[in-house]
């Protein structure tokens, strides 16, 4: 009776072939085998791992965010996991509890720490602390990228430095005058500024110039103009010889003439003039609508006062000209918000919370103005007639 009862046994048992073990029904041991599914896990990432060879060792050095690592390929809780020490670990679970105490990890934090207050100490300035001055100066020009590689750089730069985050943490020209900063200071560290050759005399370029011809005059006009913001004092001058050789009106000396007509008063009696003038009404300029000129219907749609989107801004920055000439307070061109689409979200952002507040920022209500004589006496100010040059932003 054992022995038939023995042979019947082992008729009934089942072994599983994936961990070994007999049972005498599979029943829920079919799903919940750890070595089926260790199996199918290692199958589903094969190709993967053939593809990627060595991705867990290779992403050691680069994928860490404070303490933790991020892995790019999904791993199982059965697998192995190595950490960056070297160490490997049964599983996610088991990396997270050896990377509480691992020195390894605790020294890459205090690095991250260090350099980050290095970076600090370097001189950058925070948004709160970039307070606008009362009365700005005047800056020289800068040169601008050349090539769609340095442009698209620099808008990386512009996307790291610009955050719009902490725009509503501030001042509205705490952030408008952090940005002008930022632009000018990139460009005039990484392209240079445009330097004015004040050390030409008038008087060598008269005795330069003095026998040229027409001909002569036109190359000698093209040759400069290859080497660009590099003279422009004889840039000028021989592009107004020329002129003045192909109309028939010789003059001189150019530069002598130009320095005549500067004004000879001082900037308060300026600025006095000048507002008291702006500010008092002519009668003579007065329009009064005649009565036979039918009135306008009252709107029967309400009126859409929502902020301007990036695409009407994007489409008003499109169609001006490449080249208008910037303000010297900030001397930053429109052509910059053309090349750079995220200074174009930046300023969208800003014109918005100006919109929502219902105020102009008194940074954007300061400009500089460039006086052109007229005719007769220097010293009075209304013989000189003021262009204002404002920012582009």
């Amino acid at each position: 009776m054992k022995q038939i009862s023995i042979v019947g046994l082992f008729t009934v048992l089942v072994i599983y072939t994936f961990c070994g073990l007999d049972f005498k029904s599979l029943g829920r041991h079919q799903w919940r085998c750890k070595a089926k599914l260790g199996d199918k896990d290692r199958d589903s990432s094969t190709t993967a791992n053939e593809r990627n060879s060595g991705i867990l060792d290779s992403e050691q050095d680069n994928l860490f965010d404070g303490a933790s690592e991020v892995l790019t390929t999904q791993v199982s809780n059965t697998s192995g996991v190595k950490c960056a020490c070297g160490k490997h670990c049964k599983g996610l679970r088991g990396l997270k509890v050896h990377q509480r105490s691992c020195r390894f990890i605790a020294g890459l934090n205090e690095e991250i720490a260090t350099m980050d207050d290095e970076r600090s100490e370097e001189g950058e300035i925070d948004i709160g602390e970039s307070m606008p001055p009362e009365h700005p100066e005047l800056k020289p020009g800068i040169k601008l990228p050349k090539s769609d590689s340095e442009w698209a750089n620099s808008d990386l730069f512009f996307r790291a430095e610009l955050a719009m985050d902490s725009m509503n943490d501030f001042n509205i020209n705490n952030v408008i005058f952090y940005m002008s900063n930022k632009v000018y200071n990139y460009f005039a560290d990484n392209f240079g500024i445009i330097q004015r050759t004040k050390d030409v005399e008038p008087n060598s370029l008269l005795l330069k110039y003095k026998e040229f011809s027409k001909q002569q005059l036109k190359q000698e006009l093209k040759n400069l103009k290859r080497d660009t913001h590099e003279n422009l004092r004889s840039i000028k001058y021989v592009a107004k010889l020329l002129r003045g050789k192909l109309t028939g009106k010789q003059s001189a000396n150019d530069t002598e003439a130009d320095e005549k007509l500067k004004p000879v008063f001082n900037k308060l009696i300026c600025t006095d003039y000048f507002k008291t003038f702006l500010r008092c009404s002519n009668p003579m300029r007065r329009f009064n609508i005649p009565s036979w000129i039918p009135r306008f219907k009252e709107p029967d749609q309400a009126f859409d006062d929502s902020p301007p989107t990036y695409r009407e801004i994007s489409k008003i920055i499109h169609k001006m000209k490449a080249s208008g000439s910037p303000c010297p307070l900030d001397q930053i061109p429109i052509i910059v918000f053309k090349k750079s689409p995220y200074l174009r979200s930046y300023l969208t952002m800003i014109i918005s919370k100006i919109w929502t507040a219902g105020e102009i920022p008194i940074i954007w209500k300061k400009a500089a103005s460039i006086l052109i004589h007229k005719s007769n006496s220097v010293n009075e100010p209304e013989n000189f007639r003021p262009i204002t040059l404002e920012s582009v932003h």
